[in-house]
């Protein structure tokens, strides 16, 4: 009886090349790049070089088709195929560059339906952002695929995707806030809201879905506490006197701690700034005002912050201050509460939406 068996490399990947690959470049705007990096290696007019060059690329791109369309829109699957060698370290590199994104592209559509709808979008957008319409395609293609395959699935939405898709803790958490801002079809496009950028929106998609989400009890969801939010309205029944001790406590604190003129300032529009705070918080129970949280932060109170002339550093001091003097203000336990845990999102995404 006798037996064989096949000795195979493992499978060189030139993560150079993938790169140019997610890119979107053609085979031949690869090839250029090479060149032009390789000047200082070989001959810049040799015929010879240049058809190597070539004939490597095109099996770089030839290997790459294959493990995208076998494996990569299924990483799962990565781990077990035979088909190519690939050390595991390597398998995760290709898998993590795979799925990354930029993210001047995705702030483009970021609480937009993961629709097809979107394709039709991609050349107008690419163009704005100087990325190729290929690489377009494969990062909202990925965002539809990674949310079209967990929509459905029981268990936590981050602990879903990476067992579906194996992606890193960052990356899990980015494509988590994306998918929370898709399904929640946040208002981000409005022109008020252009300065914001990809961070800023994840910093406070961060907030919310911590505080403000079923999951914030254990449950490891992102599934709006409705709850809560029908416990906000009210705060309607906040009296003219309860702002007026928030508003003395709040001066008391900040004595001291900044000029004389921009006390004067703060103190000229906290009234202004309380009611903008209740506003938003008792219309966060209907649908429109929840998507339009973003604008709402940025035209009722960004903008009074605006209007008082205080730098970043005295801003970020009112603004904890409110937070930390509210506690304080003489109201039942049950207001208390549900304002402690709105403050709780609301500071930090008005720290995040400052105006740089």
């Amino acid at each position: 009886m006798t037996s064989s068996c096949i000795i195979t490399q493992p499978v060189v990947i030139d993560f150079d090349v993938f790169s140019l690959w997610l890119k979107g470049n053609t085979v031949d705007e690869a090839v250029k790049h090479r060149v032009s990096q390789e000047q200082g290696l070989i001959s810049a007019t040799s015929r010879t070089d240049h058809k190597l060059i070539m004939a490597d690329t095109l099996d770089c791109y030839r290997l790459f088709n294959v493990i995208e369309e076998k494996y990569l829109k299924n990483p799962s699957s990565l781990a077990n195929q035979v088909m190519f060698d690939l050390l595991p370290d390597v398998q995760n590199k290709l898998i993590q560059e795979y799925y990354s994104f930029d993210k001047i592209f995705i702030r483009e559509f970021l609480g937009k339906k993961l629709s097809s709808r979107l394709r039709k979008e991609i050349e107008e957008i690419g163009e704005k952002v100087k990325i190729s319409p290929r690489s377009c395609r494969r990062q909202l293609d990925n965002f539809r695929r990674v949310s079209k395959t967990v929509e459905d699935l029981d268990g936590s939405l981050s602990g879903n995707i990476q067992s579906q898709f194996l992606l890193s803790d960052d990356l899990t958490r980015m494509y988590v806030n994306i998918i929370f801002m898709a399904n929640n079809r946040f208002e981000t496009g409005k022109k008020r809201l252009h300065y914001i950028s990809f961070d800023m929106l994840m910093g406070c998609c961060k907030e919310i879905i911590e505080n403000w989400t079923v999951g914030c009890y254990g449950d490891d969801d992102t599934e709006i506490d409705k709850t809560f939010f029908q416990d906000l309205r009210d705060l309607k029944t906040m009296t003219n006197d309860n702002l007026e001790q928030h508003r003395s406590l709040m001066l008391a604190k900040l004595s001291g701690k900044v000029t004389d003129d921009s006390l004067r300032l703060i103190g000229s529009h906290l009234k202004a700034l309380m009611r903008a705070t209740l506003i938003i918080a008792t219309g966060l129970v209907h649908s429109r005002e929840w998507k339009d949280i973003f604008n709402n932060m940025v035209e009722k109170i960004v903008e009074i912050i605006k209007h008082i002339h205080i730098d970043r550093e005295e801003c970020i001091l009112l603004l904890n201050t409110f937070s930390e003097t509210a506690i304080q203000v003489g109201m039942s336990k049950h207001l208390l509460n549900a304002y402690s845990r709105y403050l709780k999102v609301l500071i930090p995404c008005l720290i995040l939406l400052q105006p740089q």
